[in-house]
């Protein structure tokens, strides 16, 4: 029986992480067939049916507008505060130095929104998991009442007095702190597991897990239930009442996504549960730390993208340090004598990195499960490990897949042009925004997590600052060897790359926009810059064949751009439209899309969709995007 409910916890996680009523129902039917030809036992089919229904309750609820009220701080980061009333969650901006339990008063609220551009960080989708969708911007003249719990004060107590020890056990950072303390993660954790190696010497098995858990639960109140805290009081509470590994696993997952189970996903809950998961199949020590480093190193490529390899080897024993560092930090709050931080930042600047960028998908998951069961069956695993290990570093140079990439940018213009194996790769626009460098933050992370180290042209189309303001910034960073601002301009590519209307009148610098047609794999794309009507018009008249399977609307769908004959002589397949969310100026107008529509043309818009990607090979054409849609284009 332990085995069937061991393998039923595995099926309630993946029933909660789908979060998806048409899987669950046949997942039940699916699975509960398997369960039943291995036990044939009724009571275990009824143990399963119980075990979905309960599921159901856990899936995800759309979250309505909050309601207009009062709002309790329960955590504070660096720049907001999360915060919560009886059934409303939202995120607070605007306050210089909330605490713990500040209550504020909150009354009009805006949907959070973020750019959500494929294989980065989005915001909006971390808020998701904390069951936040809206935000409010508050002033402390909105302050009901300062918090006066025990937690608060302790709070503000360390917040006053030694804000080395506060960043630390809160987690809250300035400017200045290096990156490996992001990566070390909370040094509670450290802590914690110290305290268990000192308690194993005096105490037996149960208690030391009935002290762990109880310390755990106190450094939760006091301070903050993060995701790996939940994690580890969880684990801990199964070790009180269970000896057997496998108990252990069942009751730490089955209760850590009762108590969250927006976070079944999260890097902190499935690393230490995969780790525990190849404890128990593993067979000796070799094949157990073959396992445990192949998993990690997969993992940290599926969900950052990268792997710092000096941290891969040595985060055991600078996590043990960051550990220490809390001991000492704590005794130094009360016998102050000597600044730590200093000498624990410095030492970890002073650590070398080695990281590789890897933007790791589907293939590289299946890749690394396959490396993992020839890791368990195969007594000689080296090659395996070594093939694994070596893939990052071939694979983006092996993609066969001609590549448009819209990014989302918010009101502004950015294109990616990638040939198969990264033979070639061309820039339209490099837009930029006043509040945030687009370049920075967005195109040149994506760019080197695909390891594209240079640029073989920048087009830019006219001149606008949502099309060329990022191009100093851009030249910055990566090396450009061409950029085009005239309509005669070539492109230093293989396959057809052509600038229509060299020759034209306009009445505007959006009618000057350079207009690229290319073509690849039998199919061709149209970008028409910020190009009026009238200059559209003049196009059909031109080239009266033309045609486009991938069109990008003029002057982000304005209704400047798209007239009706135009989209309609055109063809396409599918329309782009590179548009901010809610922007100012209501693009895409209405009318555009009505003529879209009448033309029979599909769009995709980055201020809804996110990131826009069409791929292209020997006629199959697809598009995913940054909000996780998949089609094919006809």
């Amino acid at each position: 029986m332990k085995k069937q409910i061991f393998c039923m916890a595995l099926g309630f996680w993946m029933i909660v992480i789908t979060g998806d009523i048409l899987f669950t129902f046949l997942f039940f039917l699916l699975y509960g067939l398997y369960l039943y030809s291995v036990s044939k036992q009724f009571v275990v089919l009824f143990l399963w049916l119980l075990c979905c229904l309960f599921s159901l309750m856990l899936l995800p609820q759309s979250i309505d507008a909050p309601v207009s009220g009062e709002y309790t701080v329960y955590r504070v980061k660096k720049n907001y505060a999360l915060a919560q009333n009886q059934n409303d969650r939202i995120i607070l901006y605007g306050l210089k130095d909330p605490g713990i339990f500040d209550t504020y008063y909150v009354e009009t609220f805006e949907k959070v929104y973020s750019l959500d551009n494929i294989s980065m960080f989005s915001f909006s989708s971390y808020l998701k998991e904390e069951k936040i969708a809206y935000s409010a911007q508050v002033s402390e003249t909105n302050l009901i009442s300062k918090g006066h719990t025990f937690s608060s004060k302790i709070f503000n107590v360390i917040h006053n007095k030694d804000p080395f020890l506060f960043s630390i056990l809160y987690g809250i950072y300035d400017d200045n702190t290096p990156d490996l303390i992001y990566r070390l993660s909370l040094p509670l954790l450290s802590f914690l597991y110290l305290l268990e190696n000192f308690l194993k010497k005096h105490l037996s098995y149960s208690q030391v897990y009935i002290v762990s858990f109880f310390t755990s639960l106190i450094c939760g109140f006091l301070f903050d239930y993060t995701t790996s805290l939940v994690r580890f009081i969880c684990h801990r509470f199964s070790k009180i009442f269970f000896k057997d590994l496998q108990n252990q696993i069942s009751m730490t997952i089955v209760l850590f996504l009762v108590l969250l189970p927006q976070k079944g996903t999260s890097f902190s809950f499935v690393l230490p549960i995969a780790f525990s998961l190849l404890n128990l199949v593993s067979q000796n020590g070799k094949q157990k730390m073959c396992l445990r480093l192949v998993f990690l190193t997969g993992l940290q490529y599926l969900y950052f993208h990268q792997v710092d390899f000096v941290l891969l080897l040595f985060f055991g024993f600078l996590r043990k340090m960051s550990g220490y560092c809390l001991i000492v930090e704590i005794f130094l709050f009360f016998f102050p004598f000597y600044e730590l931080q200093n000498l624990w930042f410095s030492l970890l600047e002073n650590i070398p990195s080695l990281i590789w960028e890897f933007d790791a998908g589907f293939i590289y998951l299946l890749f690394m499960l396959i490396t993992l069961f020839k890791i368990l069956c195969a007594n000689k695993n080296r090659i395996y490990l070594l093939v694994f290990f070596l893939f990052p570093f071939f694979a983006p140079y092996t993609n066969p897949f001609f590549t448009v990439t819209v990014f989302s940018i918010g009101q502004g213009d950015c294109t990616l042009i990638t040939e198969p194996f990264l033979k070639s790769a061309v820039m339209i626009d490099c837009g930029q925004n006043l509040y945030r460098d687009n370049m920075e933050e967005i195109v040149i992370p994506f760019l080197r997590m695909k390891h594209i180290h240079q640029l073989d042209c920048v087009i830019l189309t006219h001149n606008d600052f949502d099309h060329d303001g990022g191009i100093d910034s851009l030249k910055k960073q990566i090396h450009i060897k061409k950029i085009i601002t005239e309509r005669k301009g070539t492109v230093p590519v293989s396959y057809p790359f052509y600038s229509l209307l060299e020759e034209r009148e306009a009445n505007d610098k959006n009618d000057e926009s350079i207009i690229s047609y290319f073509s690849y794999d039998n199919t061709s794309f149209l970008w028409m810059g910020d190009a009026s009507k009238e200059i559209e018009k003049d196009l059909i008249h031109r080239y009266p064949n033309l045609k486009a399977d991938l069109l990008k609307v003029g002057h982000h769908g304005s209704n400047t751009s798209s007239c009706f004959e135009f989209l309609d002589a055109t063809d396409a397949s599918l329309a782009i439209i590179s548009a901010g969310k809610d922007n100012r100026y209501g693009h895409p107008h209405v009318e555009t899309l009505k003529n879209l529509k009448r033309a029979g043309i599909s769009n995709l818009n980055t201020g809804d969709a996110g990131m826009i990607r069409i791929y292209t090979l020997k006629g199959l054409r697809f598009v995913i995007t940054g909000s996780k849609n998949f089609g094919i284009i006809p």
